[in-house]
């Protein structure tokens, strides 16, 4: 049982130490004026990575059925903010959604004018840099989750949980 410990601690020194969840940066450029080009956007609570599924169809071959993939669907990323008393971010959003969706005047934007900048979400190490880059194309949100308030909550704060989808992602490091 010692070597299968001994193990794991090579395994673990050799890929320079666990990889820590919440040593993380996103970037994004409508929200720069919440952000610095070295600490990423403020108040970011949990970002999520997106997942991939490959979709595959069964296909008869001789004697049994073998699955066979033909295309992929990627996982949409959930982003929580941490809300200032002032709403910046919520405004931020409220705005951007009417972007996409005029629900005023009931007309879906152009993409052109919504999805225009890249999003990136990037795995920092303990000294701070960047392991792992995953960059989102032309990402935009569809969905602000609601928020609750309760006088059973005296000492929470308020979060905006933002959904986005996007065209595809890249992996830059």
């Amino acid at each position: 049982m010692k070597n299968s410990i001994d193990n794991f601690k090579s395994f673990v020194s050799a890929g320079d130490g666990l990889a820590r969840t919440n040593r993380y940066v996103i970037n994004w450029a409508p929200l720069n004026s919440f952000s610095n080009r070295d600490s990423g956007i403020f108040g970011v609570e949990s970002v999520t990575l997106p997942g991939r599924s490959i979709t595959t169809d069964e296909i008869q071959m001789q004697k049994q059925a073998v699955k066979m993939p033909y295309t992929f669907i990627d996982d949409p990323v959930t982003v929580t903010f941490i809300m200032t008393q002032k709403y910046d971010i919520k405004r931020a959003f409220d705005d951007l959604m009417d972007k996409v969706f005029d629900s005023t005047e009931y007309r879906i934007g152009y993409k052109a004018d919504y999805a225009q900048s890249d999003l990136s979400i990037s795995q920092l190490d303990r000294a701070g840099s960047e392991v792992y880059t995953l960059v989102l194309k032309k990402p935009f949100p569809i969905q602000t989750q609601s928020i609750e308030f309760s006088n059973l909550s005296e000492n929470e704060y308020s979060r905006l949980v933002v959904t986005f989808a996007y065209d595809s992602y890249k992996i830059d490091k």
